[in-house]
């Protein structure tokens, strides 16, 4: 009987690992430009890969610069979570500085932004017209690292609803709103200069389930080993 049990705890086990993974839809931890991130040295902006790092420099303290990967491809009718590690290195610590996604162009696009004086905003950009989802809100150094140190940003669509978390804190929900294109990327909304670490999009498991349910047969409970 003991033999049994330590048989069904394993077979549990085992379940539950397989049903706790999420299927990685895309994956960028630097090492090469495989995956043709934007990289630049212009009077602008500056962007290049060096040392598992993307770093990106926003030179003019004017407007905003955006830099682009426009190879991401999912369905972001699914559910789907967007992680990426952010440190800003120098540069104007009042003004945003974070991550895009669903974007067309430069005149529309999403953007999850943060402040090295611990601020955040979230905002799309729609045919050039400015539209907060979350106007600039203080959340302070104690969610929102300051300079020289790394942030975690998370964003999270589950059916109908978007959350957003730094530092795994939950700061906010919203609605979801269509993609206005499969862009995906960084925005500096100042003179600054930040290192991006890595960006990750995962499906959650749950909903491959749905599409091909694992089958899993039992043992007797009846039946002695």
């Amino acid at each position: 009987m003991k033999r049994y049990c330590t048989l069904f705890y394993f077979l549990l086990l085992s379940i539950t690992s397989l049903f706790a993974q999420d299927k990685i839809l895309f994956q960028e931890d630097f090492n090469n430009n495989n995956q043709n991130w934007l990289v630049a040295n212009e009077a602008e902006a500056t962007a290049r890969i060096a040392n598992g790092k993307y770093i990106i420099e926003h030179i003019s303290p004017n407007g905003a610069q955006v830099f682009f990967n426009n190879n991401v491809r999912f369905n972001p009718n699914q559910n789907f979570e967007i992680t990426t590690h952010l440190k800003q290195l120098a540069g104007n610590q009042q003004y945003g500085y974070g991550l895009v996604w669903g974007a067309k162009d430069g005149n529309n696009f999403f953007a999850f932004t943060i402040s090295s004086d611990g601020k955040c905003n979230i905002y799309r950009f729609e045919e050039g017209e400015f539209i907060n989802i979350r106007p600039w809100v203080r959340l302070g150094n104690e969610i929102v690292k300051p300079l020289g140190d790394v942030n975690l940003l998370r964003i999270k669509k589950q059916e109908n609803r978007m959350s957003f978390f730094i530092n795994n804190e939950l700061i906010h929900t919203a609605d979801y709103h269509p993609f206005m294109g499969n862009q995906l990327g960084f925005v500096l909304n100042s003179k600054m200069k930040v290192v991006v670490g890595d960006v990750m999009i995962k499906r959650p498991l749950e909903d491959e389930e749905k599409e091909a349910k694992p089958k899993v047969t039992w043992v007797n409970p009846s039946h002695e080993l």
